[in-house]
Parts: structure tokens; C-alpha cells; sequence
């Protein structure tokens, strides 16, 4: 992930940036591209628990009903990441923070295909170079070579597995409680305003870390 976050400081885009916002929150791709700045709270005169991201459920196409909204901790690398984007006017009431301007003039989110194409960018670059791709070592083209990583899984699957390995990646444990809200695994049990309450400082303990962990061999 770190060497990852330093080729994405090579592409300025916002398609770049997506990608960096949707792994640094452990999002998922299709919630993380259709942010709101309607969502988004930097002030704590806004939202005492600022700065966080708060979704609400009925734009996240959740299969089961779950009682809160969810609330994602934002880093001091993602409010900065946020703060230096460009911002369009609301397109049929939608705000969207990573968007794109037809020639028409009009504003609609990022697609999966355009973060996926950035990634074959960068590890077109690399392998021109003849360095290593981003690649997934358990799935492989028909061609016997191996994948490219995907935005979904570099964002979930490896935030997880660094946030569980405390001894690999040298950081603090974290409680499996806290871990399982970042990547928004609620249960009903989670419904629990006073249980959410509490959990929310360790949460943004966990995704600060991470993002120091990204942006750990990018240049200052």
C-alpha cells in the first residue's frame, strides 16, 4: 500500500484521489465514488465528532436495514485530501466530491471503469520501466499472468489485513470491535447509540494510523 499511495502522488487527478479517499476510509469503491459533500463535516460546530463522514443508509443500497447511519472518522491526510479538491455546483441535487464535467456541462461521480483504468495506468508505467505491476497474487487472467489489483479489495482486504496484524505491521492492537466498524461489518447488536458513541475515538485512532501507513514512503 505505501509504494502504491507513492505512484498515485505521480497522477494528480481526481480519479487518483478516489482511489486514495476510498482505501484510506476502508470504503466501499461504489459508496466511496458517490460522496456527498452534503456527508462531509470538517467543523466540529457542524458535527461534534467532525471531521467525519456521515452516510446514510438509504444511499448505500444496504440488503437489510440497519438503524444509524454510518460514520466514518476522517483522517488528517483525507481532510486535507478533501479540502485540496475541486468542487463542481450541485448536479440535480447531488453534490458529488469525486466528479467529472461532461462537455455539456454536466456533473455526474466517477465510474469504477475510470479507477480501474488508472490502475492499469500505473502498472503500464511500471512495467515499462521494468518494475513490479499492483497485482493480486490469487487471481490470474486466462493468460496464466496475474490480475490487477482492484479497488474494492486494495481498499477492504488490505486495510484488514493490516489492522488485524499489529505485531507484522508494528501498531498498536486494535480491538475487533472498532476494526469491524471501519469497514462498516455492523450487526444489530451495533445498534446501540451509547455502543457506536464509544467507538468512534478508537475508530479514528485506527484510520489516522493507517493513513500515516499509506503515505509512509511518499515524499513530504
Amino acid at each position: 500500500i505505501p509504494e502504491f499511495f507513492a505512484e498515485l502522488q505521480k497522477h494528480r487527478s481526481v480519479t487518483s484521489k478516489l482511489i486514495e479517499y476510498t482505501i484510506l476510509t476502508a470504503s466501499r469503491a461504489s459508496n466511496a465514488r458517490l460522496t456527498l459533500w452534503s456527508e462531509i463535516f470538517f467543523d466540529k460546530n457542524d458535527h461534534k465528532e467532525a471531521p467525519i463522514q456521515v452516510t446514510k443508509r438509504d444511499e448505500m443500497k444496504v440488503k437489510r436495514v440497519i438503524k444509524f447511519d454510518k460514520e466514518t472518522p476522517l483522517s488528517d491526510q483525507a481532510v486535507r485530501l478533501l479540502k485540496n479538491l475541486p468542487r463542481f455546483v450541485a448536479s440535480e441535487g447531488y453534490d458529488f466530491v469525486f466528479a467529472k464535467a461532461s462537455v455539456d456541462g454536466e456533473i455526474s461521480p466517477l465510474s469504477d471503469a475510470a479507477c480501474n483504468a488508472m490502475i492499469r495506468k500505473i502498472n503500464s508505467a511500471l512495467e515499462k520501466k521494468g518494475g513490479d505491476p499492483f497485482v493480486d497474487p490469487d487471481l490470474e487472467n486466462p493468460d496464466g499472468s496475474l490480475r490487477n489489483i482492484t479497488l474494492h479489495g486494495t481498499a477492504r482486504a488490505s486495510f484488514e489485513a493490516w489492522a488485524y496484524d499489529s505485531v507484522r505491521f508494528n501498531h498498536k492492537q486494535f480491538s475487533e470491535k472498532a476494526i469491524e466498524h471501519c469497514l462498516d461489518h455492523v450487526t444489530e447488536k451495533y445498534n446501540n447509540a451509547y455502543l457506536r458513541k464509544a467507538v468512534i475515538g478508537e475508530m479514528r485512532e485506527i484510520l489516522q494510523a493507517w493513513a500515516d501507513f499509506c503515505y509512509s514512503k511518499t515524499d513530504k
